[in-house]
């Protein structure tokens, strides 16, 4: 009996179900259709004259920390005055040339360090070329000088400035005091007796150094600007700034006589030729000047003894006569 009842409970469900599938008259739940995006819709095309080129950001290969000029001129020197010299360095080899008529020495650098190629660097420091083994590779203005040799350009630039600060083009010795005005404009004042030097820059502000030599060496006393000596070396600063001024009307009167004539011989000396007054400073450190106009010869050994002759004496000693004979070596240079 239940077994009966059951399948006619069944029966009667899935009657009742087909029924109210069938029934016309039941409302359905509308059918939740599916959201979909419109079809993209295609962009008029561009006219020719509003295309505009692409140019694509990309890393820079090297830092651009100053514009190429300001870096010409910051790092710009000449080597006019400067004899020519052979250096080597940790970094390698420079020479300076034998200068040309009325120019600059060029210079030329050969630094492994800092690169494998050889350079040579106009007197004016205006134009470089590169070379390796097979020749030249680059040849060029400094302003358009590729980044990875500046650090060779910048290396000369230093080298120079050093040169300048060493070499003399003007000396004046009065009282046992000596007086030398480098090229570039800074004073060195020496007290031959007691040893002490002072050493004044040649910038806006001027900055001095006093110093002592003792056994070739030299020691830094004090530096600073000039209203703050103390009174310690007063003295010693009062008498080198008096030299200085006489160097600084000195070479203002030479300037305007004529261009300098010095000339360098390696393993010989220096010889400074302005108007008729010749200066020729040996490397042994004797020192002998001759005026052609009163023909007086005056001559200061390696102990600053000096000695005074006269051009055409039968009786001139002959350390003279040597000296004067190498006077022959420094007009062939010339």
């Amino acid at each position: 009996m239940d077994s009966r009842r059951r399948s006619s409970e069944i029966q009667q469900g899935l009657l009742s179900l087909l029924f109210s599938l069938n029934d016309p008259n039941k409302q359905r739940q509308p059918h939740q259709h599916r959201h979909y995006s419109p079809p993209p819709t295609k962009r008029p095309p561009i006219p020719p004259q509003e295309l505009k080129s692409y140019t694509p950001l990309l890393p820079a290969n090297h830092p651009t920390e100053e514009p190429v000029s300001t870096f010409a001129t910051k790092y710009a020197f000449t080597t006019q005055g400067i004899p020519p010299l052979t250096q080597r360095t940790k970094h390698g080899l420079i020479k300076i040339d034998s200068p040309p008529t009325n120019g600059c020495s060029s210079i030329n650098l050969y630094l492994p360090s800092l690169s494998r190629h050889s350079f040579t660097i106009s007197g004016d420091s205006k134009t470089i070329s590169v070379t390796d083994s097979r020749g030249i590779i680059w040849k060029g203005e400094v302003e358009e000088l590729p980044w990875r040799w500046t650090k060779v350009y910048r290396y000369a630039s230093r080298f120079v400035a050093v040169c300048r600060a060493r070499v003399p083009k003007l000396s004046v010795e009065v009282n046992g005091l000596r007086g030398r005005v480098m090229l570039n404009g800074d004073f060195e004042g020496v007290d031959l007796v007691q040893g002490k030097g002072v050493r004044i820059s040649n910038t806006g502000r001027e900055e001095v150094k006093v110093f002592v030599v003792k056994d070739d060496l030299e020691s830094v006393q004090w530096q600073g600007p000039v209203d703050e000596i103390p009174r310690l070396w007063r003295p010693t600063v009062d008498s080198a700034m008096t030299l200085y001024k006489k160097c600084m009307l000195l070479e203002g009167r030479t300037e305007g006589e004529g261009r300098d004539t010095a000339v360098c011989v390696p393993g010989l000396g220096w010889c400074n030729v302005r108007g008729k007054r010749i200066q020729m400073f040996f490397e042994d450190g004797v020192r002998m000047e001759v005026d052609l106009e009163t023909r007086e010869i005056v001559y200061c050994d390696i102990r600053r003894r000096k000695e005074r002759w006269k051009l055409g004496e039968e009786d001139l000693p002959r350390h003279v006569l040597q000296r004067l004979e190498q006077c022959e070596v420094f007009k062939d240079v010339e």
